[in-house]
Formats: C-alpha cells, structure tokens, sequence
C-alpha cells in the first residue's frame, strides 16, 4: 500500500505560496534565522535514523535527490530501486541511467561501470583508449594517466610525452617502452639498460644481484660486489654461494675458481686446468714430401687450439718442406703462433730439424732435411692467437 507523506521541499513550496517574504529570507527548520532556502538544523545528540534528513520511497520509484542548473545539467543522487537498492551518482534524469558513481550496499564502489567487481573499487574505462585514470600535479597539469590500450592491457602513460613507460600485458609480461613484451620483462629503447645499485651507497658486497633460481636453495648467481670492485658468477647449493668465476672491473683480470686475480694476470685459474672440445674437428692432409705412401693423422680429441700428429713416413721419394697441413674448422682473425714438440722418441731418425708454419685457416709441419723413410713421427701442438 502507498503512503502518503510530505516532504520538507513540500512544506517549503507551501510556505513560499502563502508566505512569499518567508521564502525570501528562507526557510528554517530547527533554526530562526536560515541561510540559506532551507536550512534544517540540529542541537542533539541524534546518530541514527531520527538524525538529518530523510528521503524516502514506498513504492517502485527511487529514493533521489534531484539538483538542476536552469536550462543546463541535471544531477541527480540517491537509491536505484531496481538495482539491488545501490546508490548511485547520475548526469541524466534517471539515477540509474549511466551512473557516474555507484556503490553497493556491500561496499564496492564502481566509476564508470553500475556493476562494480567485489573488489573495493572498479573503474570502467571510456573512450578509444578506454582511460582509467590520470594524476595531475600541483599546477592542474595531467602527467601521468593510465588507460587500457588494447582493451585488455594496462599502459601508464606520461602524458604528452610517451606511451608505455611502464606496459602490463594480458599473461603477465612486462613492457618498459614497448607495448609487446616478449618476455616477462622486456625493455626497449635507443639504448636499453638495467641498472642495479645499492641503496646504501657505494663500496657494498652486493651492491646489484641476479639470481637464477628453480627455489630460493640453489641456482645461479651473477653478483657485482663494489667493495672489491669485481663481478662474481656464483653456483647456489642448499643456501650456500661459491664464486666460480670473478671479473676485476679496474683491468678485466678473470679468475676461475680464483676470487682475486692477480692484476698482471688476464687469466688466472685456481685447482683446474683448461679443456677444450669440439664438435667438428680440424682436417689433415700429408704432402707428397713425406714420400710415396706416407700418411697422417689427427689423434683423438684433436681440436684447432691443441691436438696429436702423427706422421708415418713413405718409401721414397721424400724431401725436406711442408710434410703436412692441419686445416682448422673455424678459421683464426691473425695467423696464430702453432708450438709444436715432439711425443715420441726421434733420435733413430735422420733429422731433428722439425718447425710448424701457419695461415689464418691452417698451419704446416715442415722440416729442413729430408725424413728417414718409412719412420713414425709424433708431434704434440698447441695454437695460440695473438
């Protein structure tokens, strides 16, 4: 059933026709003295219902409160009766028309949107770059905003100046000037960089860090410490860090396994040695100087910076010069110094005058007096680049 009732606007319309000086002077409700067309005052203790103003609705109607500029805007506030009771902010007649503002009697506030997610706040965005927000600074000037390029990603943007500093793409990539990261972190630029200090200043231990990691016990770690002034590469096992391999930043120095390589020392390697493979090996070929049947090998796990020869020499026919040539499978940038020694026992043989020649893609074995014949030659070689 319908209940009748009268508002304070009502009173204030009756008032204004029977008491034309009362509506020009305004009307008090609670006070003598009005400031303003209606003033309703208080001097209680009241906080609940029977505190301020009420507007209500019994019917299917909503519960609003109605503002207008004369031949202008309209606004109007108060409870969408047909929404699950929300109350709502609206620039048009109806309140729930394309509310501005609306909030659920659960809390959740929505701008832009009538349907708010269950997160305290929801913003819909508008127009083609469906913008969100933006944040001025204390001049009234907009810097930054933030919107929703490509509808499902989030950009943040210095206004005027250039997209996507910072990209959030649907899945969880990240852009840094770019809005299609190819990776979770992606920056993009002229000149790219990722710069790591210490928040407490210089001469830290690990002034920046990047760990590799399947858990938080072990993995990788790449570590710059500015008390020493070194990079470290660090292998993490059960929570403990060893440096395997340190860069001196004052002179490239590198140690393997060594933490302070001495600097007149381009590499130094601490209980180790060095190992070499490869998976296409160098080529040889003997020449016909080693004589008539003669041939050459490679030995096993011959590679182009250090191997075996093996040189069998032929019948006959043979004389001094190139007796063979080893063809690297990745040529050098210079033509490399080649130490070459003998691994076998050359005295039975008629000459000791052995020396190595090479190119940028090969290096020779010669000799300055004719092989003995049909006698087994081993050398062992080691090539260096200058």
């Amino acid at each position: 059933m319908k209940a009748s009732f009268i508002t304070p606007v009502m009173i204030v319309g009756i008032m204004c026709f029977s008491f034309e000086q009362a509506c020009s002077q305004g009307m008090g409700i609670g006070i003598a003295t009005p400031i303003s067309v209606l003033h309703v005052y208080e001097n209680t203790t009241n906080v609940s219902t029977a505190a301020g103003l009420t507007i209500e609705q019994n019917s299917t109607g909503d519960a609003v409160v109605q503002y207008l500029l004369t031949g202008g805007q309209r606004w109007v506030t108060g409870i969408d009766n047909s929404d699950g009771d929300k109350f709502k902010i609206s620039s048009t007649v109806d309140v729930g028309s394309a509310p501005r503002i609306t909030i659920q009697t659960t809390g959740e506030v929505g701008i832009g949107t009538a349907t708010p997610d269950s997160k305290p706040l929801t913003i819909q965005g508008t127009g083609a770059s469906n913008e969100l927000i933006s944040f001025k600074n204390s001049g009234g000037t907009t810097k930054w905003h933030i919107n929703q390029a490509g509808s499902n990603d989030l950009n943040f943007v210095e206004t005027s100046v250039a997209d996507y500093r910072l990209y959030l793409k649907a899945g969880g990539n990240v852009g840094l000037g770019t809005n299609s990261p190819a990776s979770l972190l992606n920056l993009h630029g002229s000149a790219p960089t990722l710069t790591l200090t210490h928040s407490s200043g210089t001469n830290q231990d690990n002034t920046g860090v990047l760990f590799f990691s399947e858990d938080a016990t072990a993995g990788f770690k790449i570590r710059y410490d500015g008390s020493d002034n070194n990079l470290h590469f660090a292998g993490r096992n059960a929570s403990t860090d060893s440096d395997w391999l340190t860069i001196q930043r004052a002179d490239g120095a590198v140690g393997i396994g060594n933490t302070s390589p001495a600097t007149n020392a381009k590499l130094a390697i601490k209980d180790g040695h060095v190992q070499v493979t490869q998976t296409t090996a160098p080529t040889i070929a003997v020449s016909a100087n080693a004589g008539t049947g003669a041939t050459a090998t490679l030995g096993a796990g011959s590679t182009d910076v250090s191997g075996t020869i093996t040189l069998t020499t032929g019948s006959g026919a043979y004389s001094n010069g190139t007796n063979l040539t080893v063809t690297f499978n990745r040529a050098y940038a210079t033509a490399p110094f080649v130490i070459l020694t003998p691994a076998n026992d050359m005295s039975a043989s008629s000459t000791k005058g052995w020396y190595p020649g090479s190119t940028t893609t090969t290096f020779t074995v010669k000799n300055d007096i004719a092989a003995s014949a049909s006698y087994v030659y081993k050398f062992n070689y080691l090539i260096i680049e200058p």
